[in-house]
């Protein structure tokens, strides 16, 4: 039987296609291995029987030649179909196998070469990080300085014997230089080209070029509590501390309308927005909420939205870093915390550097972070306030209090030889006493919430004062020879902020927060207004209530005009009328003034002029008004830092109490460079 009908399997070769022997597994044939001329090469590829001749079955019928020979001619094509290769001899395979063979090899020689330039070039390492310092003059106002968003220089508010100014200090030099038209600056705060700065000065908001541009008045801003410049050309910034947040265009001039952004949350017993800052998304941005219970938090806002949302506690307003950080000060301690600038959450704060001087009573911080990296900060005990002295009018200075401390709202008693004043120790603000003749000072108040304004009653027997206890703010009566307790005012609204009592002890005027209906007709925050209050009944009863913010009421010693500050002219300036009427009201100050204090024989009317110089104008006739003389200038007052609204002095005979900075020795600014945002 042929094989092909035996059944058995025979082995074929890759080759030619020849049969090889029965049983042989698939190999190349003899003949193939001749042509290749590699038949010596190899061991047999299979065992032949002894004896078996060239023409045995196994091998086709070829003639064994040496390997010198002629070829012989190519074998026939055999007569039946090729079998299928071995899957490993396809030609698919083939170049398949040799793509991931080039594949493999370009890897590893990828791996090997990264690694040679690892340990040739190493990669850059973070720089370190450095903390260095900058000495300035002395300053009373340690929060007012700003780094530039390029980190080039450092603005910062300091005096050299004079009124305090703005300086500006490059980071590559050791000289820092003080920027004229800007005296009685605070708060200041950079343009984003870093060209301009922004700052508060003399009731009003002002730019000024670091170039020699002259200052520019944008917006009143008669309380100011700190600003941002935005990258769209508007200001973000608190007129007042006890209200809102406004914007105006950087520009000025016509576009100088001012546009309120945020609302206090009376519910939530908010007292004043503050201290606005910027965040990388234009569209949010930070702000320190006050509460009347002294609590504070650092909220984030949208200006497209106006939702807002509490983030943190702290006790200053807070500043974003380019490291995803919002830094703030709690207790003296700078901290950072993450924050997340998409979904506006924070993470856990840590350490940054202990010591940081911030303001207690407003929340200002002495803290600035640059857009390029750099924070700068100073550290230190902050020393708002200053010493308490007598100033006569030639401008002789007799210290009352030799030592510095946190002081204001000083008050004359009737016969002037008690001085009621507010003084702050350990962050509580308190109302103390000294008697004048024996330099004794005595506490007045205990409460753990917030006292001040104190004014005595004409006899000198009862003092009333503003506080935070209770429900919020209200005013309180207590005997001044300190028995028994402090009663509150009945029916006294809260917000009223005493300012004079009247010569018969039966009323009490104030200022508070008027309807806030503005010519305009937009409805805005509420302005200022001045009231009198019925020390028996606790009713109010509007003085002088109108569009402008009307504040500090003073009544003359016969009761027969009220002296008070007044906006009405675009900028604060004091006025005149009779108490009781609403015609025939006067201007008595030129070029800006406020704080009017009667002569105690009312023949004279002094105020402080926006350039911090005492004033005093003198007055005649009997008549409905009295004729108003020239103001004459007698001396300046070296008044600290913010102007503010507090009241400095109190007027006497022939002298002043006053309130009065020095040229205080501050902590050096330290600056922070590659900050490695991780705990210390």
């Amino acid at each position: 039987m042929p094989p092909e009908e035996s059944g058995e399997s025979r082995g074929r070769c890759p080759e030619c296609g020849a049969e090889l022997a029965e049983g042989a597994p698939p190999r190349p044939c003899r003949a193939c291995l001749m042509k290749l001329g590699i038949s010596g090469a190899i061991p047999p590829l299979a065992e032949e029987p002894e004896g078996a001749d060239a023409s045995a079955p196994g091998d086709p019928e070829v003639e064994v030649q040496p390997m010198d020979a002629a070829p012989p001619p190519p074998p026939k094509p055999p007569s039946q179909p090729m079998p299928e290769a071995p899957a490993g001899n396809r030609p698919g395979w083939r170049v398949l196998r040799g793509a991931l063979v080039i594949l493999v090899a370009v890897v590893v020689v990828t791996l090997l070469g990264r690694a040679v330039i690892g340990l040739l070039v190493p990669e850059p390492q973070r720089l370190p990080e450095y903390r260095l310092t900058i000495d300035t003059p002395g300053t009373g106002d340690p929060p007012s300085l700003a780094v530039s968003p390029d980190g080039r220089f450092v603005v910062f508010v300091a005096s050299d014997g004079g009124r305090s100014t703005l300086w500006i200090r490059p980071m590559a030099s050791t000289v820092a230089t003080p920027i004229a038209g800007t005296e009685g600056a605070s708060y200041p705060f950079w343009s984003p080209d870093g060209r301009h700065v922004a700052f508060f000065a003399d009731g009003a908001l002002r730019r000024i070029g670091i170039g020699g541009d002259p200052a520019q008045t944008l917006a009143e801003a008669p309380d100011a509590c700190g600003g941002v410049w935005q990258p769209d050309g508007t200001i973000l910034f608190v007129p007042e501390c006890e209200g809102g947040i406004a914007r105006v265009s950087a520009a000025g001039g016509a576009a100088g309308e001012v546009e309120w952004l945020t609302h206090l949350d009376e519910p939530a017993r908010e007292s004043g927005h503050r201290f606005p800052s910027a965040l990388p998304d234009p569209e949010h941005f930070l702000f320190l909420a006050q509460g009347v219970d002294g609590v504070r938090s650092v909220n984030v806002m949208s200006l497209r939205t106006g939702e807002r949302r509490s983030l943190f506690l702290s006790d200053s307003g807070a500043s974003y870093s380019h490291t995803g950080h919002v830094l703030y000060v709690r207790d003296g301690r700078l901290l950072a915390v993450p924050f997340d600038v998409d979904r506006l959450e924070t993470g856990e704060p840590f350490l940054v550097a202990e010591g940081v001087a911030s303001d207690p009573g407003l929340g200002a911080a002495a803290l600035s972070v640059s857009a390029a990296g750099p924070i700068v900060f100073r550290t230190g005990p902050y020393r708002p306030g200053g010493r308490l002295v007598w100033v006569d009018r030639a401008g002789s200075v007799e210290v009352i209090l030799g030592e510095a401390t946190d002081v204001g709202d000083p008050t004359l008693s009737p016969d002037g030889t008690q001085l009621a004043f507010r003084r702050t120790v350990n962050g509580n603000a308190d109302i103390w006493i000294l008697d004048l003749r024996r330099a004794a000072m005595t506490r007045f108040t205990f409460d753990p919430a917030a006292d001040d304004r104190p004014l005595w009653s004409p006899d000198a027997q009862r003092i009333v004062f503003r506080s935070q206890r209770g429900d919020g703010p209200g005013l309180y009566v207590k005997l001044a020879n300190g028995a028994g307790s402090a009663e509150p005012l009945s029916e006294a609204p809260a917000a009223l902020e005493p300012t004079d009592w009247s010569p018969d002890g039966r009323l009490i005027l104030a200022h508070t927060r008027s309807s806030g209906r503005r010519a305009s007709g937009r409805r805005e925050p509420a302005g200022w207004g001045i009231v009198m209050l019925d020390v028996e009944t606790g009713e109010t009863t509007p003085i002088v209530d109108t569009e402008f913010d009307e504040r500090d009421g003073q009544l003359s010693p016969d009761g027969r005009w009220i002296a008070y500050e007044s906006n009405q002219s675009g900028r604060p300036e004091v006025f005149l009328r009779s108490f009781g009427e609403t015609d025939g009201v006067r201007q008595v100050s030129i070029d800006g003034g406020s704080q009017p204090r009667w002569s105690p024989d009312g023949r004279e009317l002094f105020y402080l002029g926006e350039d911090g110089v005492l004033m005093a104008v003198p007055l005649e006739g009997r008549g409905n008004l009295p004729d108003i003389g020239r103001p004459e200038q007698l001396f300046f007052t070296h008044m600290l830092g913010p102007a503010g609204r507090e009241v400095r002095y109190a007027e006497a005979y022939d002298r002043f109490v006053f309130v009065a900075s020095e040229n205080q020795e501050s902590e050096p600014l330290t600056v922070l460079l590659n900050w490695q945002a991780r705990p210390r």
